[in-house]
């Protein structure tokens, strides 16, 4: 299997911003926040060491654990309750035990309804307000600050928790899978509304989450799932389909990210402690997504970018089907050869031997929409290789012989007989000249321009009669006109052209 080209699938003039944009924000809100977070976690630790609540608590926790059959953690904590020392490493654990223990529900309800420290300890009142202290400053962290905890909902933490994260391999497991899915479903979806899916997915999620677990004091961070919804909308409106991404070829994309998707899941929910309570999120954020992808698919279809799904083909079998093509020319299956040429063409409309090959075609069926179509677009092309001004000469020379039966505006034409000039068909730039004086004055302004660059290039070339008759001409019939104020601005007062007119 090889891998799909970058230079073919990506376009590099109109990149997926809104992905990059996303990534780039979660990893900017990631290192600011992790930065704060670090600092305040550690005074409230500091606290809490230094505090009467580690002597307190702790007891109460390991009963907790102990009542609720939670032997692993209890055995870890005994052990390092019981070993101590100064380590940087027993520090760590220590600490990410007190987190771990202000985050457990089952221990902190009863914890802070009083129902653990009873008002008749003797120590109740010490326990008391050194809790209140530390969980001033346990709150103060952007995590509990920014985090959408259900237990005390508010607007900024449903939007901001989507841009949170507080683990490297969650954040990066992430990243990855939006960059997977980014391209192909924003080239579809647009900017805006790819952003919006993002959000939505990720919001109606958390809204779902709130619903199972209003009581819950565990914040729920990251972009996991908005991520979820997005591919869910992938599955809803491609399905099973290939699409061209960073990946393997051969292989359907979406299934692919399925499963890299379910795994990262998986991991997180029977692995890594305190990071179970994101399943549900991810679930629903995916179901909303799917959800969101077939209404758009069904309802919406034609408001879909689908064209770049063929991208991998069309490339492929470029060479394949221009040689077909070719054939058909030389054998003068006529049709055949123009309907492949046709295909080509709308696949390739900056090929330039392409265009050619198209036109030749077309000129045997000259009565043809598609043939004067052909001669208009030719014509009004800015191109400036040698190749599209013979192409463009040829297209003239067509539009010459009958006029009448094209649609090309005087100001194309005006346009062209000064490329005419530049690359030297000066005849054909003359024709055009004589063809719209013809026409009525207001159609042709600008012709005085065109009229003065043919006359400074015969001058150039030593044609002195031609270039005399096209400055009169510019005199005569734009007497007020910018070209024949400038040409009078050369002339002496004999009315003769200055020596260094020519080189102007």
């Amino acid at each position: 299997m090889s891998i799909l080209s970058m230079q073919k699938f990506v376009d590099w003039k109109h990149l997926p911003w809104a992905t990059l944009l996303l990534i780039v924000l979660n990893l900017a809100v990631f290192q600011f926040s992790h930065s704060l977070d670090t600092k305040q976690y550690q005074k409230a630790t500091d606290f809490y060491w230094t505090s009467p609540l580690s002597s307190i608590e702790l007891p109460k926790y390991l009963e907790s654990l102990q009542q609720r059959g939670d032997s692993q953690k209890l055995e870890k904590l005994k052990q390092l309750l019981n070993n101590p020392n100064q380590s940087p490493e027993y520090k760590e654990s220590l600490n990410q035990f007190v987190m771990s223990m202000n985050y457990d529900q089952s221990f902190m309800e009863p914890l802070r309804a009083e129902k653990l420290i009873l008002p008749e300890n003797q120590r109740f009142s010490v326990w008391r307000k050194a809790r209140s202290v530390f969980d001033e400053l346990f709150l103060k962290t952007v995590t509990n600050q920014y985090g959408f905890t259900p237990v005390s909902p508010n607007a900024s933490g449903l939007f901001a928790h989507l841009f949170l994260h507080n683990d490297t391999k969650y954040l990066i497991g992430n990243m990855v899978l939006l960059f997977l899915i980014g391209f192909a479903l924003e080239k579809s979806l647009g900017c805006v509304r790819y952003f919006c899916a993002y959000i939505f997915t990720g919001v109606g999620a958390a809204g779902c989450f709130w619903l199972a677990d209003q009581h819950s004091i565990i914040p729920l961070l990251g972009a996991s799932s908005a991520i979820a919804g997005l591919i869910g909308v992938c599955i809803g409106i491609f399905g099973i389909q290939k699409i061209p991404f960073l990946c393997f070829s051969g292989v359907r994309a979406p299934l692919l990210i399925m499963l890299v998707w379910m795994t990262n899941v998986y991991y997180h929910f029977t692995y890594e402690q305190g990071k179970y309570h994101t399943f549900l999120a991810d679930i629903s954020g995916f179901v909303l997504g799917v959800a969101i992808g077939l209404v758009i698919k069904n309802l919406f279809t034609h408001t879909l970018n689908l064209g770049f799904l063929d991208n991998k083909v069309k490339y492929k079998n470029k060479e394949l089907r221009y040689n077909q093509a070719l054939t058909a020319l030389n054998q003068l299956d006529l049709a055949h050869a123009q309907a492949l040429f046709f295909d080509l063409y709308r696949d390739f409309p900056d090929d330039k031997e392409i265009l050619q090959q198209y036109y030749k075609v077309c000129r045997y069926s000259q009565q043809s929409v598609e043939y004067r179509n052909l001669v208009r677009k030719i014509l009004s092309s800015s191109d400036e290789d040698s190749c599209s001004s013979r192409l463009l000469r040829e297209a003239f020379a067509d539009y010459y012989m009958r006029p009448e039966e094209f649609d090309v505006s005087p100001s194309v034409l005006i346009k062209l007989a000064i490329r005419f000039c530049r690359v030297g068909y000066l005849a054909d730039a003359e024709n055009i000249v004589n063809m719209l004086m013809t026409c009525d004055y207001r159609q042709r302004k600008g012709l005085d321009n065109a009229m003065l660059v043919l006359a400074n290039v015969w001058l150039k070339k030593g044609n002195l009669a031609k270039s005399q008759g096209f400055h009169q001409m510019v005199l005569l019939h734009y007497p007020r006109g910018e070209a024949a104020r400038y040409l009078k601005q050369q002339m002496d007062s004999d009315g003769k052209l200055s020596s260094n007119y020519a080189d102007l």
